[in-house]
């Protein structure tokens, strides 16, 4: 069977070792008194062997991932490729062209490194179906492609990638900015103010207008008052997220308006809609909702 590519190095770095180990304990014998000495070419050799493994890499790396391919037409056509290309040798780099170099690896050749060392979180079962595999590499989105040669340990695949960073944020602020719809009543109003003063009718008013407009004022949002103790909003998802995040706090604001008074409100929300009309109806039956569960709660 053939050595594995990484195999292959790593033996022979370990044969490096074994030798040196072997040289210097035929030194200690000879000559115990100068284990100083020896300790320090111990250090030397080890620092030796780092380099030595550090350049053939990059030898390596040159020699099957540069730009000569006078033995290789099928290198040379994926080389050409204006996408990112590897082809792995098990779980293996074996070859990469420059621009995965360039826009994966930071320019540096990191050829015979383990794949999920490498792409963590690289699936090839998931990458070969029309989807392929979404990643996040190199502080950018990449969606992966593959295409498996099967051999059990011998097996040879081809990952080609896609960078989909500035389609990921469109559609992230997309999702985010799209309108949501809110109905806020307060229950039970006629009850409330029917038999209250005035003033007291005023100041309480002021402070549910208050109340609301401190919440939709944090974002881009609208709040009008359509009908007495009636308020609708429409805001981004976004800001929606961040209501439901506080366990929308305003529940509680409004009760703590008048202790003595039993003022609550109920709010209908409708999101994930596909139009402006949609998400208002929903908001409409989530209201109905929660004033059928006894108001004082978002639903």
């Amino acid at each position: 069977m053939k050595q594995k590519p990484r195999w292959t190095l790593e033996m022979l770095i370990a044969a490096l070792a074994v030798l040196c180990a072997l040289l210097t304990l035929a030194l200690l014998v000879q000559r115990p008194a100068g284990w100083p000495a020896l300790a320090v070419l111990v250090v030397l050799w080890g620092i030796g062997i780092c380099v030595f493994r550090y350049q053939l890499r990059r030898w390596t790396a040159k020699w099957v991932a540069g730009g000569s391919f006078e033995n290789s037409r099928t290198q040379y056509s994926l080389e050409s490729l204006s996408q990112p290309a590897a082809l792995l040798s098990g779980e293996t780099v074996l070859w990469y062209n420059s621009r995965f170099r360039t826009a994966l690896l930071g320019g540096e050749d990191r050829l015979a490194g383990r794949a999920q060392k490498l792409l963590p979180g690289l699936d090839t079962a998931q990458a070969r179906t029309p989807e392929g595999q979404q990643l996040n590499l190199a502080d950018g989105v990449w969606n992966v492609h593959s295409s498996t040669v099967p051999g059990g340990s011998e097996s040879m695949t081809l990952l080609v990638f896609n960078e989909e960073t500035a389609l990921r944020r469109i559609e992230t602020e997309y999702k985010a900015s799209r309108p949501g719809y809110m109905v806020f009543l307060v229950d039970g109003y006629d009850d409330v103010f029917s038999d209250m003063l005035d003033s007291e009718r005023a100041r309480l008013l002021e402070g549910i207008n208050r109340v609301l407009e401190d919440m939709i004022g944090r974002g881009t949002g609208f709040l009008r008052r359509v009908a007495s103790g009636r308020y609708i909003a429409v805001v981004e998802e976004r800001h929606l997220e961040q209501y439901a995040q506080r366990g929308y706090d305003v529940l509680d604001k409004i009760r703590a308006l008048d202790p003595s008074v039993n003022l609550s409100i109920s709010i209908g929300i409708g999101r994930g809609a596909k139009t402006l009309r949609e998400a208002q109806d929903m908001a409409v039956q989530a209201l109905d909702m929660a004033q059928g569960r006894g108001g004082d709660q978002a639903a």
